[in-house]
């Protein structure tokens, strides 16, 4: 057999890092393999269900594996909380064995939690452990109160980047003022910030804006069904519209046939936007003024990529597409460098993507003659 040097081998693995069968085979074929091995096969841990995570509980009682855990910089929990009730013994063995995970995995960089019910002793075993995350997404995950969910949220010092999606709490209320920053020791600064469907929008946004969570926001990624979730956005928008440098704000507004934008909702103030991605459905006989109202209000000093995304069930021309090409012309849009175009065609929209791609060429024939248009899958 040709012997093969350590570092072509540890090359060869790190094509492998996706890979957990192949990589699992390696660790058994050669004990010079095995440390890069066992680094990718821990480095990602996903606890899908109760099972899996009384499998890895076990792993790390094992003297020769207690350690794997150290490897972990990516920790996904979903559905792995096994339904039981009052105080029998097999509830607290259950804790017990969250304490003793969520503790063998310090150096988690990304954290994912979804489909959760977060009762007080579950989460009371997150917040001492991930002071090195950077990285958190909650979706689907349901509190007792808001306070409990901030508890959650401020347990990670190092944050920086937070999806939130599908959020809920019994007790709504924003009653606590006891964890504000100057109390907390740390400041978390968001970077990015992306918020989905199914959350209450206008009482996360109060609470983040009162906690000065945003202060060097630069990535904001949004999902508004209603007027209401507009309006709720624009007050974040303007709260962080200095060092913002990307919007992406998916309108999904289909009870109306004329959708625009609330009053205040504005990126004028945003001088250091670079990326703008607006997201909508056209529906049948609705127009999308709020596009174009969007893009000529915003400061185009630095921007250099629009990306327009349409789930299309009505027709084009519910947007006015040389209004468009008339604004991004302009000069105060020297900087943009590409338009890009996502045409999503519902299976019972009455045209092909292919036909709706050339009806927007011949729309914006400036841009296309520049080969700034660009449609993507």
């Amino acid at each position: 057999m040709t012997v093969v040097p350590n570092e072509l081998a540890d090359y060869i693995l790190d094509f492998l890092h996706d890979d957990r069968k192949a990589l699992k085979a390696c660790s058994l074929t050669c004990r010079i393999w095995y440390p890069t091995a066992r680094y990718h096969l821990y480095r990602q841990v996903h606890l899908t269900s109760p099972a899996a995570c009384e499998t890895f509980y076990q792993l790390l009682q094992c003297e020769d594996t207690r350690h794997l855990g150290q490897f972990t910089r990516y920790l996904h929990v979903s559905k792995a909380i096994a339904h039981t009730t009052g105080d029998k013994p097999q509830d607290v063995i259950h804790h017990q064995r969250w304490s003793s995970i969520f503790s063998a995995v310090p150096n988690v960089e990304t954290f994912h939690m979804s489909f959760l019910e977060m009762d007080n002793t579950f989460y009371s075993h997150i917040i001492p452990n991930f002071a090195r995350t950077t990285d958190l997404t909650l979706q689907y995950c349901r509190f007792s109160s808001f306070g409990d969910f901030a508890s959650v949220f401020l347990a990670f010092p190092s944050l920086e980047r937070c999806t939130l999606r599908g959020i809920s709490w019994e007790n709504g209320q924003l009653a606590f003022t006891h964890t504000a920053a100057e109390q907390r020791g740390t400041q978390i600064r968001i970077k990015g910030l992306t918020l989905g469907r199914d959350i209450d929008l206008q009482l996360l946004v109060e609470w983040l804006l009162q906690e000065h969570l945003c202060d060097e926001l630069e990535s904001i990624t949004a999902c508004c069904a209603f007027e209401s979730d507009a309006a709720v956005m624009g007050g974040l928008l303007r709260a962080a519209a200095p060092n913002l440098k990307q919007v992406d704000l998916d309108w999904y507004c289909s009870s109306y046939r004329d959708v625009r934008l609330p009053f205040d909702f504005t990126l004028a103030s945003c001088s250091s936007l670079r990326t703008l991605a607006l997201r909508c459905p056209i529906a049948l006989h609705s127009q999308v003024p709020w596009v174009n109202s969007l893009v000529s209000d915003v400061d185009a000093t630095q921007l250099e990529t629009i990306t327009l995304e349409i789930r299309l069930l009505g027709s084009l021309t519910a947007l006015d597409w040389q209004r468009l090409e008339q604004i991004v012309t302009q000069d105060t849009f020297k900087s943009l460098k590409t338009v890009e175009l996502k045409i999503a065609v519902w299976h019972t929209a009455s045209q092909h993507r292919h036909h709706a791609e050339a009806f927007v060429r011949a729309q914006l024939p400036r841009l296309h003659s520049k080969g700034m248009l660009h449609f993507v899958d």
